[in-house]
């Protein structure tokens, strides 16, 4: 096959892989030299210590967001010139169908843009703030009276960027961080969700449209898009704004869209776009790793032995042929090398310093818990490398995928445990989507075209995919359990501090004071629960049974509970028995739900 001559990934492949092995050695050095003069520095408990590990935070992660966006603009420059050159050549074709792509989509797929579009309705109206960490989060997009607009949000950067123990995702929800300069209005947030939500289908889909030649099977899109949308990952992801696989899964379907588009046309913009998203992608999560490297080594190593078409073969392969041959794989490998290089600088060294524990250490390995969707995606793998060794079928992309897959699923299982319900699982449930969808695309679907029709063949595939569903929603931890445990929650947060805030208002119509207590509760730490009138907002510690003033007439003193004092459960629920919080003195005044173990509010005798 002939070689491409064009090096442009070959050379961002060099710089990325000599600065990060600089970068990697001057931190593995600084790491060497900390563990033999730790006595050199202040301790990290000290005022000084904590000062230096704050500065070190700061400094650092600014160095390296400034090189994430150098390394962005230079890709993104590279990839438009390109592009500008393949307009000129082709009379402005590509910039017409570029400019079209979502209508002509639209058209093509009315059923899944009305499914699409229904389910993004629920998750608008459905959006909430009151909700776990993103309490806290919000009280920076509240201050001074929403006009610091593009003021940096030090919630968001102490979640992901200052917790030195061992823990790496410095990139996680800085996408809400940056959403929160445009708008404050998380119903817009859950627009652009759905947004994502509507572009990770349209990639799922066109992969496995792509990966064949010919007429997809019918009603492909409608079943990826009712396979991916109704699972207790997505629920979890789509539902809420916390967890930052949501925002993973949407870079990895762009990732292995681009890498696809690379493979069939061999166009270096594509490989530089992939290998845009991939540098990002691998800093949202740390097992995201798994998804960017595996698939692109497999296809290096498929390739050199000769079982991608695209690609040669290591045999007769000179030097300078397999560096341009396979630069889109040496490109997104250099990329470890990054990743190296950001984790020794900006988390084992703090880490170190601090000498914290590896967050959530007691978790490694502790659940392995798959589906039915988890299984089909080994069962596939496990039939496709068969068909590979014995020479039946030619290495792909999905195939790819599928490893990394795999892979992710073992690294989480090794850090924190692994659940197919999880949020966490959200990645595999789409590469397991990618191969139900080609399984139907390139066999049963056919078949059945050939068996009854077109038009019977689509109902036929619409009714496997609902019928599908209904077999999981038997199961435990479905989506549909998951919406509405998500959606309830929420509800019974706003809709019992607004009537705490209704009652205090009345005591304070009275003339009574108005001492509020609580424990155990997210709420704790936010601002927004001190806009409800009071004299006095008192933490219940449960460690040491000690109740603390934290707002309001002596701030920072302890207390003693009285008559007339008000206890706020609207998120403590179970944990009220579970730390064996005495609640006799206390009558039940208010209860969102009675099926629902929070959402109370009760008074003191």
């Amino acid at each position: 096959m002939t070689v491409s001559g064009d090096t442009k990934l070959l050379r961002f492949a060099f710089w990325i892989a000599t600065l990060s092995a600089a970068i990697s050695a001057i931190g593995l050095g600084l790491c060497a030299w900390l563990l033999t003069h730790r006595d050199a520095l202040p301790s990290p408990a000290s005022v000084a210590g904590r000062s230096l590990i704050y500065n070190y935070n700061n400094t650092s992660h600014a160095i390296f967001v400034f090189v994430l966006l150098g390394l962005s603009a230079a890709l993104v420059s590279t990839a438009h010139s390109l592009q500008t050159e393949n307009r000129r050549d082709s009379n402005g074709q590509i910039e017409r169908s570029a400019s079209r792509g979502w209508l002509i989509w639209i058209k093509e797929h009315p059923a899944p843009t009305i499914i699409l579009t229904i389910y993004t309705v629920i998750m608008v109206h459905e959006s909430s703030w009151f909700y776990k960490e993103i309490l806290t989060w919000y009280d920076d997009i509240n201050t001074k009276h929403l006009l610091s607009n593009f003021s940096l949000r030090w919630s968001f950067i102490g979640e992901t960027m200052r917790n030195n123990n061992y823990r790496f995702f410095p990139l996680s929800h800085h996408d809400l961080h940056i959403l929160s300069w445009l708008t404050p209005y998380t119903k817009v947030w859950s627009l652009i969700s759905g947004l994502e939500l509507a572009i990770t289908v349209a990639c799922a889909s066109a992969i496995v449209q792509n990966s064949k030649q010919g007429k997809p099977a019918p009603s492909l899109v409608l079943i990826g898009t009712l396979l991916f949308l109704f699972t207790s990952a997505s629920a979890y992801n789509y539902f809420q704004f916390i967890y930052s696989e949501r925002f993973l899964t949407f870079l990895i379907a762009i990732y292995a869209y681009q890498y696809l588009c690379y493979l069939q046309t061999k166009r270096i913009e594509h490989g530089l776009y992939s290998l845009l998203v991939a540098s990002y992608a691998l800093f949202f999560k740390e097992p995201a790793l798994t998804l960017i490297l595996i698939p692109a080594a497999s296809i290096g190593i498929a390739g050199l032995l000769g079982g991608i078409k695209c690609y040669p073969s290591w045999r007769g392969l000179s030097q300078k042929d397999f560096f341009r041959a396979y630069q889109l794989e040496l490109a997104i490998g250099s990329l470890f090398l990054l990743f190296s290089a950001a984790f020794i600088t900006l988390s084992v060294l703090p880490s170190l310093y601090v000498n914290a524990p590896s967050y959530d250490n007691h978790l490694r390995f502790s659940k392995f818990s798959i589906d039915f969707r988890v299984i089909l995606l080994l069962l596939y793998s496990s039939v496709r490398i068969w068909q590979i060794t014995k020479k039946q079928s030619r290495f792909c992309l999905i195939d790819s995928l599928n490893l990394g897959a795999i892979g992710y699923a073992l690294v989480l299982f090794a850090m924190v445990g692994f659940s197919a319900n999880s949020y966490m699982a959200l990645p595999v449930h789409l590469v397991a989507v990618i191969d139900i969808l080609t399984i139907w695309n390139n066999w049963v679907g056919p078949q059945l075209k050939l068996l009854c029709g077109k038009q019977l063949a689509s109902f036929a595939g619409f009714g496997i995919a609902l019928v599908v569903l209904g077999i999981e929603d038997r199961q435990a931890y479905t989506f549909r359990y998951r919406a509405n445990d998500i959606t309830q929650k929420q509800r019974s947060w706003y809709g019992t501090y607004d009537a705490m805030k209704r009652i205090a208002l009345k005591t304070r119509k009275k003339g009574e004071p108005i001492n509020i207590i609580l424990s155990k509760s997210w709420f704790k730490h936010s601002d927004y629960l001190k806009q409800i009138p009071h004299d006095r907002i008192v933490l219940f510690d449960v460690d040491n049974r000690t109740h603390t003033i934290i707002s309001g007439i002596n701030q920072g003193k302890d207390y003693s509970p009285r008559s007339g004092d008000f206890f706020l459960d609207i998120d403590t629920g179970k944990r009220i028995e579970k730390y064996n919080v005495d609640l006799a003195p206390y009558r039940q005044i208010y209860q969102f739900k009675p099926e629902l173990k929070n959402g109370r509010i009760y008074r003191h005798h």
